[in-house]
């Protein structure tokens, strides 16, 4: 083969490659075009179904205000007997389905309950009785830690109160500012139980009395029993409360307990001074405080989840009942899911259909 062979030989083995090349980047860009395209086509439908999802938690609420509602036309009490505490079955919906359950949180201890409102000179008070309740419930969970019930209860008063002034537990900003990364204490009001886990002591490491010797957080042993709500006045419903809040209250006592929970299956405690008989009143040296209870409930929890599709939404509200102006409305709404473990099922009722129930 002469030269002029040999180079238009070459020549066509580098048009080759060369028109390789560009179809193998020609397929390239192809293919990842039609990638974005499957990657926006998923987005916006990932994103239609994120909306609708939304509206249905809009829904739930209404849903749950019908039911708050209807709930003060039918009795003069709520307990584990009502419509609002009865589980229902999952809700198709169009790519779906939702599901949602309310929960009494006056069964719980309002953990803002603890300061009271401000004396004549400008000072808050400590409301004693509900300080009282939250160191017996703190001191029934703590077994197994060597944490203090009393320095417990002093770093959450000193995490709410508006001063600076250390108490036993030396809780207040200048412990925290210590710490890395450092913090202030809220002094005011906690809107969220989450914020329990920044308090001194919270932390800590305690064991299980289980079989299995577990260990978990302090925090996730006690917020079961506990709520955030805006009131620093809100009642405990003896209706509702579970055993570890029960056992709270001045006077109570385990042999109480199943009387009262045996009493609450054959109907609601219709006042608080049936609640109080059924236990016989407890002792002439340590009789049954009345103060902080009642057999009636204001705050709920709504628990929702909305499926379409491959899209989940986990809808938590809280919600206000006012009873004076026969309203119900939303006072706080998040949008994260909540463990089991971190709500007292205080009302296991059965399960049946209550979507009749109308406005």
């Amino acid at each position: 083969m002469n030269k002029q062979g040999k180079r238009q030989g070459s020549q066509q083995g580098v048009a080759l490659i060369t028109a390789m090349v560009i179809t193998t980047i020609a397929v390239t860009i192809a293919a990842s075009l039609v990638y974005r395209q499957q990657i926006a086509i998923h987005l916006t439908s990932n994103i239609g179904a994120l909306e609708q999802a939304y509206q249905y938690t809009l829904g739930i609420e209404d849903w749950a205000g019908i039911i708050l509602k209807e709930d003060l036309t039918q009795n003069d009490t709520d307990s584990c007997d009502d419509a609002w505490a009865t589980i229902i079955p999952p809700i198709p919906i169009p790519g779906g389905q939702m599901r949602g359950r309310l929960y009494d949180l006056q069964a719980l201890l309002n953990i803002n309950n603890v300061m009271g409102d401000k004396n004549k000179r400008g000072e808050q008070v400590e409301n004693k009785s509900a300080v009282k309740r939250l160191q017996r419930v703190l001191a029934n969970v703590v077994i197994g830690s060597s944490a203090d019930p009393l320095e417990l209860s002093d770093a959450i008063l000193d995490w709410i109160d508006e001063d600076n002034k250390d108490r036993s537990s030396l809780a207040e900003s200048s412990y925290y500012k210590s710490l890395t990364p450092a913090y202030l204490a809220a002094n005011g009001r906690i809107t969220s139980l989450s914020e329990i886990r920044t308090i001194k002591g919270f932390d800590e490491i305690i064991t299980n009395e289980d079989e299995q010797k577990e260990q978990e957080i302090l925090y996730k042993k006690i917020v079961p029993y506990l709520a955030a709500l805006p009131s620093n006045k809100t009642s405990i419903n003896v209706n509702t409360a579970p055993r570890e809040v029960l056992l709270s209250i001045k006077g109570i006592t385990e042999q109480h307990i199943n009387n009262i929970l045996e009493d609450r299956k054959g109907g609601a405690f219709e006042t608080v001074t049936d609640f109080v008989t059924s236990v016989g009143g407890g002792t002439n040296t340590n009789p049954i405080e009345q103060q902080g209870l009642d057999v009636r409930s204001s705050y709920f929890l709504l628990k929702g989840t909305i499926q379409i599709n491959n899209v989940r939404l986990f809808i938590n509200s809280v919600l206000f009942r006012d009873e004076s102006k026969k309203q119900v409305r939303v006072i706080q709404r998040e949008f994260n899911e909540i463990s089991q473990d971190e709500i007292i099922d205080t009302c296991k009722s059965d399960t049946s259909d209550i979507n009749n129930i109308t406005p």
